[in-house]
C-alpha cells in the first residue's frame, strides 16, 4: 500500500513534528488533523468545525473527561462543559478557556488551565477522529507530543511501533496496554493514559499499488 498524496510516512511525520512545535494544523487530503499540543491556537483552523465539534461535544467521551477532571456532581460538569464550548465557538484561546474554569469551579490558575486543556483536547481529539472517518481516511499514525518531559514512555513507544506499519482508522491504538481510538480517548477506561496526554492522532488515506 501507499500514502494517497506520496511523501512516504517519515516525510509525513517530520511535517507534522514541525508543525505541533509551532501549533499549526497539518493539510493532508482535505482535511486538516489538529494538533492537541496546542489546542487553542488550531481553533481558529478548519479541525472539527460545524457538525464534527458540535457532535464532539456531545460525545459520550467529552461528558466522561469533564466528570473525571471536574470531579463535581452533574449540574457543575455540564456547566464547566458548557462553558468552555461558548468559549471555544467564539474563537476563545487557552487564556479565556481557563478564565470560566476558574469561574466556575474557583480553583486556583495552573488547575483551571489543566482542566480546560483536557476537555479541549479531548473535544478536538474526538472531532478529528469523526472527521478522518468521514472523509475516508483508513489508517492511522499516533504522534507524541514533543514537549520537554511531558511524554508518557508508553506513548513514545506508541510512535515508534505504529511509524512503519500505520493502524487501520477504525481499530483502536494499544498504548501501554490500553486500546485508545485516539489520544484523550477516556471511554477505553484507561484514563491515566488520557489525562495530560498531548499526543496527536495523524489519519491517511492509503490506497493499494
Amino acid at each position: 500500500m501507499k500514502a494517497e498524496l506520496g511523501g512516504g510516512w517519515h516525510g509525513l511525520l517530520a511535517d507534522a513534528a514541525r508543525y505541533c512545535y509551532v501549533g499549526f494544523a497539518v493539510r493532508w487530503t482535505g482535511i486538516r488533523c489538529c494538533l492537541t499540543a496546542a489546542p487553542d491556537r488550531c481553533l481558529k483552523d478548519t479541525v472539527g468545525k460545524g457538525t464534527d465539534l458540535a457532535a464532539a461535544w456531545e460525545a459520550e467521551n467529552t461528558f466522561l473527561a469533564t466528570k473525571i477532571l471536574v470531579n463535581a456532581d452533574a449540574q457543575t460538569c455540564d456547566a464547566v462543559r458548557n462553558a468552555l464550548r461558548e468559549v471555544v465557538e467564539r474563537q476563545g484561546e487557552g487564556r479565556k478557556q481557563a478564565d470560566c474554569v476558574q469561574r466556575i469551579l474557583g480553583v486556583g490558575r495552573d488547575q483551571a488551565i489543566r482542566i480546560a486543556g483536557n476537555i479541549v483536547g479531548a473535544v478536538l481529539a474526538e472531532a478529528g477522529y469523526r472527521r478522518a472517518i468521514e472523509a475516508g481516511m483508513t489508517h492511522k499514525l499516533w504522534l507524541r507530543s514533543p514537549s520537554p518531559g511531558k511524554t508518557k514512555p508508553g506513548h513514545q513507544e506508541a510512535e515508534a511501533r505504529y511509524r512503519p506499519e500505520p493502524c487501520p482508522i477504525k481499530r483502536p491504538f494499544l498504548v501501554n496496554g490500553a486500546a485508545l481510538r485516539f489520544p484523550r480517548d477516556f471511554l477505553s477506561g484507561n484514563w491515566d493514559e488520557c489525562i495530560d496526554c498531548n499526543c496527536i492522532m495523524i489519519a491517511k488515506r492509503l490506497v493499494k499499488n
